[in-house]
């Protein structure tokens, strides 16, 4: 658990996912996402969001940490995410 002042450090922003595609060299089947962060930039990321058609989730919008270090998993770390 963590505490309020831990909690208080992340960065939680909102985005709308404007590009998914499948993930091809991930373990278990997942999308490639691309979120628009507004004036934050374009972020790209790997979800395991499969029970979801792509074209359903392009739109939505999603709650995203900014301020992880950098996490390359499969072949969203091409795109350095």
């Amino acid at each position: 658990m963590i505490t309020l002042e831990h909690f208080d450090e992340v960065d939680m922003r909102v985005g709308t996912i404007t590009a998914v595609s499948l993930n091809k060299r991930a373990r278990k089947p997942a999308y490639k996402i691309t979120v628009d962060l507004g004036d934050f930039g374009t972020k790209n990321s790997s979800a395991q969001l499969t029970n979801y058609e792509p074209e359903e989730l392009v739109g939505k919008q999603v709650v995203c940490v900014c301020n992880f270090c950098l996490l390359y998993t499969s072949d969203a770390a091409d795109d350095k995410a």
